[in-house]
């Protein structure tokens, strides 16, 4: 439930293979350097890639670009380093505690915008051929009585749930005010262009 904006800090984290990775580059920044003056097209072309393919590594760590310059400068890798957030939202799963051991590939956190929501409606079969992409949808819920929430048809499922003789239609709805929450129920009205 906690907020987090773009660049906040999420974990400091300590990885033999991070720390690798960093060496790597610096390594491949060094070889760069003495191979700036070759005559060998090839060897100074080599070391350029080695440099763009370490630096993409540690930019998949979820290393930052300012931490990249940093290395760059100091010349020094990190035992630790901080992991930022890549995004504003809401951390909506938390899979790690502090001090825990985690597998490569982990997933630590879940963090979701919800500034904007999908709305599943279920439409009927007889009903399917009036609704449409980008048709206006009025949505309410018991929670805010009286207010109305606007969203737009985004999709429409291209197969019928035979056991409620129904097509999902997916409704993207705007939720600058964080009102509406996941996998609340409310109902859906929309507006079908007479003629």
């Amino acid at each position: 439930g906690t907020e987090v904006e773009k660049g906040a800090p999420l974990v400091w984290i300590y990885s033999p293979d991070l720390v690798s990775t960093q060496k790597e580059y610096l390594l491949a920044l060094e070889t760069r350097e003495k191979m700036k003056g070759s005559t060998v097209k090839e060897a100074v072309q080599g070391a350029e890639s080695l440099v763009q393919s370490s630096r993409d590594r540690l930019l998949l760590w979820g290393i930052t670009e300012e931490q990249i310059e940093e290395l760059e400068r100091e010349r020094q890798a990190k035992t630790h380093m901080i992991i930022y957030s890549p995004i504003t939202g809401t951390v909506i799963k938390k899979e790690v505690l502090k001090g825990q051991y985690v597998m490569e590939g982990s997933q630590l956190y879940t963090i979701a915008d919800l500034t904007n929501l999908w709305m599943m409606a279920e439409v009927y079969e007889y009903e399917m051929a009036l609704v449409k992409l980008d048709q206006k949808v009025e949505i309410t819920s018991p929670t805010y009585p009286g207010q109305v929430f606007l969203g737009k048809v985004s999709f429409i499922e291209p197969f019928l749930t035979e056991t409620t003789r129904s097509v999902k239609v997916r409704v993207d709805v705007p939720n600058p005010e964080l009102k509406l929450k996941p996998g609340m129920y409310v109902n859906a009205t929309m507006y079908i262009p007479l003629g």
